[in-house]
């Protein structure tokens, strides 16, 4: 059975396992600030991994964001500056209203989405974004009730890179298509 981490101490450790798995598969790794639309700007480490789609690069902000965990990705970007092509916001418990989440299946941990995207400072609906991706949802155990939700990356596969690549791709075609 597929089942939502809600305990913040599960999140954190699922966060950290995330970045002990993109950090062995980064070929480098530096200190990074971004900007965003907005004005905000956050610091952290930025990871850059080759994958079969280009060069993907993964930022990781030094602090959490207000009862959530940030998961920065970028593929294969036209300037040295970062600026991501989505943002995973992983909430440190329960909370239906921030697009990503963990999700245990039985062993595996599994990174998911809800549907919620944002793009040039606007929602995109989640129901455009569950058709969008509709070969990717699975049935998920959302605490109280059940969900479907976009499978993005199984953390325990060999093809971790690969699977979060190939999903910021299908983002930016999701994008592209709304602007």
């Amino acid at each position: 059975m597929k089942t939502v981490l809600t305990e913040p101490q599960e999140i954190r450790r699922a966060v950290n396992e995330f970045k002990g798995k993109i950090t062995t598969a980064a070929k480098s790794k530096k200190r990074k600030e971004t900007n965003f639309p907005g004005g905000l700007s956050t610091a952290g480490t930025e990871y850059a991994l080759t994958c079969s789609l280009g060069n993907l690069f993964v930022m990781i902000p030094d602090n959490d964001w207000g009862g959530r965990i940030p998961l920065l990705f970028t593929l294969n970007p036209k300037t040295s500056s970062f600026t991501s092509d989505v943002e995973i916001n992983m909430p440190l418990g329960l909370n239906r209203s921030v697009g990503g989440c963990f999700v245990k299946d039985n062993g595996a941990l599994l990174i998911c989405n809800r549907g919620r995207f944002t793009s040039f400072k606007s929602s995109i609906p989640k129901q455009t974004s569950l058709e969008f991706f509709k070969d990717s949802i699975i049935a998920v155990e959302d605490y109280d009730k059940s969900s479907e939700m976009i499978f993005i990356a199984n953390l325990q596969s060999k093809d971790l890179v690969e699977q979060i690549a190939s999903f910021v791709n299908q983002v930016k075609c999701l994008k592209g298509g709304i602007k």
